[in-house]
């Protein structure tokens, strides 16, 4: 991973670095194509013990994804702020061993009473479907094989949610490597202005502090801002690197939307 992160980085990153040191911005969207989707392009940067510290763009840049510029207009255009939120969390806590311990972490950071789980067989696009309109919504999801339900769900979903989406992989998905960077477009384009996803599949104990943090971060203020889940993904994502998790167990995480 280390030599695919440092080939992105010295034909890709070097290249635009003049520009956006120009541009004095912190917050880059990548907007990839054909072979590109799926590739690493937030983490690029060199990551052995000769490099030097705090240059590569996960330590100067916030980086999110998008499916196209129009989702990225759209999403801005909106209001982002969730005065009152609920939380939709679905799961399949039978397949996966730790889905029950991020479900009740999750629940433990959000306003009682707020949230509403579905898991494993009650998550049904029936059930779904008719709470989807009743709120605005955030909705963490868990799922061991994307690939085998997404057509069955999502496709079969019209979301009238204005919130965020949080999609984690366990480490027994067999997927394409591109398939979640996907799952996430799609949910941006079902409607979601902001989602966390994973590009592989992630171990347990990574998803219980990203959870935690990011849930964190965005209610610290109060309300839920969708606007901050780039950055509460950061701060989680620096958690795990201050940890000394390797670069394959960081550099998974995603964030595509605003």
């Amino acid at each position: 991973m280390e030599s695919v992160l440092e080939a992105l980085w010295n034909d890709v990153i070097v290249h635009l670095l003049p520009t956006l040191d120009s541009l004095d911005g912190e917050w880059i969207w990548w907007c990839l194509t054909g072979a590109w989707i799926g590739l690493p392009l937030h983490a690029a940067g060199l990551y052995d013990e000769d490099s030097p510290q705090g240059s590569n763009p996960p330590d100067r840049y916030t980086s999110s994804y998008i499916p196209t510029l129009s989702s990225l207009i759209d999403a801005r255009r909106r209001s982002a702020t969730i005065t009152t939120p609920r939380t939709l969390i679905l799961d399949q806590s039978h397949e996966l061993e730790n889905t029950e311990v991020e479900t009740q972490l999750a629940q433990s950071i959000l306003p009682d009473g707020s949230t509403t789980r579905f898991s494993n067989d009650e998550a049904t696009v029936f059930a779904v479907r008719d709470i989807l309109p009743s709120y605005s919504w955030w909705g963490p999801l868990r799922m061991s094989r994307p690939s085998q339900r997404k057509k069955s769900f999502f496709e079969r979903i019209q979301v009238v949610g204005r919130g965020a989406y949080f999609v984690g992989h366990a480490i027994s998905a067999d997927r394409p490597p591109d398939e979640s960077l996907h799952l996430s477009f799609a949910m941006q384009l079902l409607g979601y202005r902001s989602v966390v996803a994973t590009l592989w599949p992630m171990g347990d104990a990574q998803g219980s502090i990203v959870t935690e943090h990011v849930y964190n971060h965005l209610k610290k203020k109060g309300a839920m801002d969708v606007r901050q889940a780039s950055f509460a993904l950061r701060s989680a994502v620096r958690t795990l690197r201050d940890q000394g998790l390797s670069v394959e167990q960081w550099a998974l995480f995603i964030h595509s939307g605003i």
